[in-house]
């Protein structure tokens, strides 16, 4: 799947997200288990795959911390985590989780990262301007 493929919610995307109170200094990665594949799923079943997600990460003792991702034009909304962690490792859940993309931070920037190969990053905005 290209990045045009993609669904434009993923550009439109804007954040909430429960920082850690000593701050982010490097590079996350924003992650959601919900909408497999943009699937339509009940609550229920998003609840149940953030939470699979949420032990996963737990499992691998990876830093992590709230995010939701939201899309301003509907009231589409997907929680999620902000990860720290390599890039492999973060496109690693996302297959794992049945997504189409996820999200990468870094130098303020917002970068979306597909899922499938060439995994190129896409810069969408500044983190600054996406978090609500």
């Amino acid at each position: 799947m290209s990045d045009s493929s993609l669904n434009s919610a993923y550009h439109n995307a804007r954040f909430r997200a429960e920082l850690p109170a000593t701050g982010i200094t490097q590079a996350f990665f924003i992650v959601t288990a919900c909408y497999p594949f943009d699937e339509k799923v009940t609550d229920e079943e998003n609840t149940e795959f953030t939470q699979h997600l949420k032990s996963d990460l737990e499992l691998a003792d990876l830093v992590h911390f709230p995010v939701t991702g939201y899309d301003t034009t509907s009231d589409h909304e997907e929680p999620g985590f902000g990860i720290i962690c390599d890039r492999a490792k973060a496109i690693a859940l996302g297959q794992k989780f049945r997504q189409n993309a996820i999200f990468s931070v870094y130098d303020d920037t917002v970068h979306l990262i597909n899922c499938t190969p060439p995994h190129e990053d896409i810069p969408i905005g500044k983190w600054t301007d996406l978090l609500s």
